[in-house]
């Protein structure tokens, strides 16, 4: 709160401190928070913020408005700024460990047009995925 009190306008301290509240409980606070941080300054670690509040409390409408937030921050003619945030929603569904939700996404962003580095980070997300489900423990353990 002090480094904002020095300069309100930091949108990573507005992040970092959105993860403190998240920590306290404060998941309002947190989200306004976050989505000021977001509007300053519209980039991975903010917008990935805002997913993370959604995910964690499982919240599946937050979560859709998270993304049309997002989504409306950018410029709407461009479906490559769309497809960029939907698959960092994906990551952000794996991270929480949600790796159904994860792979519908991503395997539904593999029939659409993309450009070779976001074809590049599903495929990346998708092995992840594959590896994660081969890491768990089995439900009938030998």
């Amino acid at each position: 709160r002090e480094a904002l009190r020095l300069d309100p306008q930091d949108c990573y301290c507005m992040t970092a401190l959105s993860r403190a509240l998240q920590a306290q409980s404060k998941i309002q606070e947190a989200l306004n928070l976050a989505i000021k941080a977001f509007k300053i300054r519209p980039d991975n670690y903010t917008a990935h913020r805002i997913l993370s509040l959604a995910v964690e409390l499982d919240d599946s409408d937050l979560f859709e408005e998270a993304m049309e937030v997002i989504r409306n921050s950018f410029d709407t003619s461009s479906s490559e700024s769309d497809r960029y945030f939907e698959i960092l929603a994906a990551e952000t569904l794996f991270q929480a460990g949600q790796l159904i939700k994860s792979e519908e996404l991503a395997r539904g962003l593999q029939s659409v047009e993309l450009s070779a580095a976001l074809r590049s980070r599903i495929t990346q997300l998708l092995k992840a995925i594959k590896k994660s489900r081969n890491q768990q423990d089995p439900l009938f353990p030998d």
